[in-house]
């Protein structure tokens, strides 16, 4: 056999028997996971420390209410006016008194007795009395005992007749007078509102008002341009009004999430190919001398007519065995053996890298609202069906994350949240896409973790890895040493992709 021709076989078969870095998985080769979660966590809080938070600047202080008309300077209650009115028919002469557990009835007789006031009390006063009086007026004595008791006293003015009732007997036998409507004062005050619409706090101020208040109220109107509340009212409505708003309109805690999506890949992939062609005219050694070859080419594509146009590089006519996979590098030789011509090719790739993708959206959500991000692309399809008219469908496919925060009274979060990622598959005319989903928890029963303010966590990761093993050749060959990489090939992958999403939350 040709010199040349047995070193070049021997240089390709060493060459291609060089052991490649990571095993074929028929061989029990684990392949090792390069995704680094830990390093991962460094890197996002480097990049959150080098970005500023949310600035959020202090809204300026304004007042709730601001008065335009007949705003009366006596705020005073009903039932205060009226005990200041009973002072003026009241003796105020100081007393020293001392009650255990007794009765009203008898603790008012007593106190009337010392000062030689006639009383009536009414049945509907029940209870008893314990007080420890010294030196004190008697008419506060008096007015103190009957609020204690929740009861309501009257004077004649005429003769000085002390009446003691319950409120509720007061009320039935002495209503208070209602002011005709043509005799009413009504002042004008707008409210502002500072941290809900406008509109939702008068429907929810409306429920708190009694139907006495509404009537009393001929203007309750909304300033959406301005965010506030305009009101037409009696002043005790008014007031009333005031107290109901800081109590209804309270602003509402708010978290700002910063969530570091990050997409992390390992691909390894391992491929070797070749390819053999022959070409010969003539007598020649490596041919056999008993007789003479005219023409002698490979079995793979066409017949080769001349040497010098197909056998070469790149080119499958005339060759004993194709295995080619257009690898990124290899070695070729093509040489003269007598008359005949030889060529021998292999195609080789390796590659191993892992590569990190991280993407940095901000949210701002009020406690108990949900809020959600997408990277996600559309697609639209017309289907064509046999019977009936197209049908035009819609979709979106990619990664959808949703998060709804509740802030605990110790500034913990409870955060609900449902991760979905998802990719179609080939369209194909007149046919709906094939959806591939995976996803953690549902829009329904989202999953339920607490977290820390401004602590980093890692909410979840999608871990997928795909794996392939793979060869052909010329049946027979595989098991021969050396001649099973001339007439073989291989290809190998493991690619491993990791979706990680790191939260860090910020109350406000």
């Amino acid at each position: 056999m040709n010199k040349n021709l047995i070193i070049i076989i021997t240089s390709l078969i060493l060459f291609s028997c060089a052991p490649n870095t990571k095993k074929s998985i028929e061989e029990n080769a684990n392949f090792e996971k390069k995704i680094d979660t830990v390093s991962l966590k460094e890197k996002v809080s480097e990049i959150s420390n080098a970005n500023e938070i949310l600035n959020v600047e202090e809204p300026e202080v304004l007042l709730r209410r601001i008065d335009y008309s007949n705003k009366s300077n006596t705020n005073e209650k009903t039932e205060i006016k009226q005990e200041y009115n009973l002072r003026d028919y009241l003796p105020n002469q100081n007393i020293s008194i001392s009650f255990d557990e007794i009765d009203l009835h008898t603790a008012f007789y007593t106190l009337a007795d010392i000062i030689d006031r006639n009383i009536v009390i009414d049945d509907s006063v029940v209870g008893s009395l314990s007080i420890d009086l010294s030196n004190e007026p008697w008419d506060i004595a008096v007015l103190t005992i009957a609020k204690l008791k929740n009861l309501a006293l009257d004077v004649e003015t005429e003769t000085g007749l002390l009446q003691v009732y319950s409120k509720a007997r007061y009320n039935e036998l002495k209503p208070e007078e209602t002011i005709p409507e043509e005799k009413r004062i009504y002042s004008t005050a707008a409210y502002n509102i500072f941290f809900n619409p406008a509109p939702e706090i008068k429907d929810a101020l409306e429920t708190f008002l009694t139907d006495e208040e509404k009537e009393m109220t001929p203007v309750l109107e909304v300033n959406e341009a301005t965010n506030t509340i305009i009101a037409t009212a009696d002043d005790q409505v008014l007031d009333r009004i005031e107290i109901l708003l800081e109590e209804i309109d309270k602003k509402v805690k708010q978290v700002y999430f910063e969530v570091f999506i990050v997409t992390a890949s390992d691909n390894f992939a391992y491929e070797f190919g070749s390819r053999l062609g022959l070409y010969g005219t003539g007598e020649s050694e490596i041919l056999g001398n008993n007789g003479v070859l005219t023409t002698t080419s490979g079995i793979i594509g066409s017949s080769a007519p001349t040497a010098e146009s197909d056998i070469a590089f790149g080119s499958s006519v005339g060759s004993l065995f194709n295995g080619l996979i257009n690898g990124t590098s290899g070695i070729g030789l093509i040489t003269d053996v007598g008359a005949a011509t030889f060529k021998a090719e292999l195609d080789m790739l390796e590659s191993d890298g892992v590569s990190t993708t991280i993407s940095n959206p901000k949210i701002l959500l009020t406690n108990g609202k949900t809020g959600e991000f997408k990277q996600t692309v559309q697609f639209t399809t017309i289907t064509e069906p046999t019977e009936g008219e197209p049908e035009q469908i819609s979709g979106e496919a990619g990664l959808i994350l949703e998060l709804t925060p509740f802030i605990g009274p110790d500034n913990s979060i409870k955060l609900k949240y449902y991760l979905e990622d998802s990719s179609v598959g080939t369209a194909v005319k007149g046919q709906v896409p094939d959806k591939t989903l995976t996803s953690i928890g549902s829009k329904s029963q989202p999953i339920e973790m607490y977290m820390k303010n401004q602590e980093i966590v890692v909410l979840g990761g999608l871990y997928t890895s795909t794996e392939s093993d793979s060869s052909q050749g010329v049946p027979g060959t595989n098991q021969i040493p050396g001649l099973k990489w001339l007439t073989n090939n291989k290809e190998i992958a493991d690619n491993q992709k990791e979706l990680l999403f790191f939260i860090i939350p910020t109350i406000l």
